[in-house]
């Protein structure tokens, strides 16, 4: 009943049946799924973090949990796709620098690295300066809409010192420049808070890097 109603309802998805842990073993060895939905009394691996658990019939609820998870799969395999290391740094903020300024030099850097352009940085810092601030639990993600040919490229950027943004305490920076034509990338943003808002406020206040971001977007 439920692989039913998960192919009527959850497009171009196909749903194999694994009726033991020994089927599902043999089964990823030939494909790796999406998605495995666990509707057994079976206990999955720690290391599977591509699953989860429905309890008898599927409801509505359930497939739209599919749905999302569907949707953002492709962030959650790859996040080093979107994400890069070059063009993740420290920036050694001092006490009572304003936003604007670390913002124009974070953009600044990134520009003469060549990970973004000199316009992209000037949409970028205009948007700030207008108090169009996108901030999720600590985490600022100053961004733009790029007529680049690019795809989604995200620079995370730890801060020597917590600033205030909009009444809103922050520990880290998320340079993002978005597609203009791809508005699928939205999922990203999307996938970025709901990951982010997982967490308690100093788990990502205490973020040391760019290699414990990956950690938390690969766990989802």
């Amino acid at each position: 009943i439920n692989q039913l109603a998960i192919e009527r309802d959850v497009l171009h998805c196909r749903v194999i049946i694994a009726r033991s842990l020994s089927e599902l073993v043999a089964i990823r060895e030939e494909i790796e799924p999406l998605l495995i939905i666990n509707n057994s009394h079976y206990l999955l691996d720690d290391a599977v973090n591509n699953y989860i658990t429905v309890k008898n019939i599927i409801t509505a609820a359930g497939i739209e949990q599919i749905k999302h998870f569907l949707a953002t799969a492709f962030i959650r395999q790859q996040p080093e796709r979107f994400f890069s290391a070059p063009g993740s740094f420290h920036y050694s903020n001092v006490r009572g620098e304003s936003w604007q300024h670390i913002t124009r030099q974070i953009c600044a850097q990134l520009v003469a690295q060549h990970h973004i352009t000199a316009d992209e940085a000037q949409r970028i810092i205009a948007r700030e300066g207008e108090g169009e601030n996108l901030i999720v639990n600590r985490l600022a993600i100053p961004h733009c809409w790029s007529e680049q040919e690019r795809r989604f490229r995200g620079f995370f950027i730890t801060l020597a010192q917590p600033v205030e943004v909009n009444n809103e305490v922050i520990n880290h920076v998320l340079i993002a420049c978005a597609a203009a034509d791809a508005r699928h990338e939205l999922k990203i943003f999307s996938y970025l808070a709901s990951v982010l808002c997982q967490h308690p406020a100093e788990v990502i206040a205490g973020l040391t890097g760019y290699e414990a971001f990956m950690e938390l977007l690969h766990k989802g």
